[in-house]
């Protein structure tokens, strides 16, 4: 009985343990890569050497896979995109999180100047066809079933605008949007798939912040 006891104290006091430090709130651990695997193009990831940044310079190593380079098809193809007066263009934005989750062709008058989502760099249909930013996927069989390992051929610095910060929220987005513009820059819609990672922050200071994925 006493031994019960016990146990059953033990496992209250970790409760409490556990409640207090945050259990469940997963860290973006530094240098640690992070990525959405969604099995189409685009791919993307992102990698920090610290889960502490301040707010004027949220930089991260930012891996992009825009077509499948063991797939066939071409960078349209994988986009399904055929005709060849219509062009692709890709851009990387960071969205808040109270900002609409998903735009139309027609809600869009300028895809650089979104309320809410915030622009930080695009890549043309022919930089998008560079060597570094095709990707390979492995699948890679577990216990609980597969996982999935993607490749990238490369990656480059971005950094989050300031302006994504602040008080009232603590979620962002980092999204990438594949967009079909026919030969006069009209946006016709967006491509087949995007890509996109969700994460959390907290503010240390006025202007430090800790990000998590989770």
């Amino acid at each position: 009985m006493r031994k019960r006891y016990i146990l059953v104290l033990t496992a209250i006091i970790l409760c409490l343990i556990f409640s207090l430090t945050g259990c469940g709130k997963k860290t973006y651990q530094a240098g640690t890569f992070f990525s959405i695997y969604s099995g189409f193009a685009p791919m993307i990831g992102i990698k920090a050497d610290t889960d502490k940044f301040t707010t004027d310079n949220v930089t991260f190593d930012f891996y992009c896979g825009l077509y499948d380079i063991n797939n066939n098809e071409s960078l349209k193809g994988q986009h399904g995109l055929g005709a060849k007066h219509l062009n692709l263009v890709f851009v990387i934005y960071a969205r808040r999180a109270e900002s609409a989750n998903f735009l139309s062709a027609e809600d869009i008058d300028d895809y650089r100047n979104i309320d809410g989502w915030y622009y930080i760099k695009e890549i043309s249909e022919e930089e998008a066809s560079a060597e570094k930013y095709g990707y390979t996927s492995d699948k890679i069989r577990r216990k609980k079933g597969m996982n999935y390992s993607t490749n990238y051929n490369g990656s480059e610095k971005i950094t989050i605008p300031k302006d994504v910060f602040d008080t009232k929220n603590n979620s962002f987005e980092i999204r990438l949007v594949g967009y079909i513009i026919d030969s006069d820059n009209n946006i016709l819609c967006t491509a087949r798939y995007d890509g996109y990672i969700d994460l959390n922050y907290e503010f240390l200071s006025n202007d430090e912040i800790k990000i998590y994925y989770e």
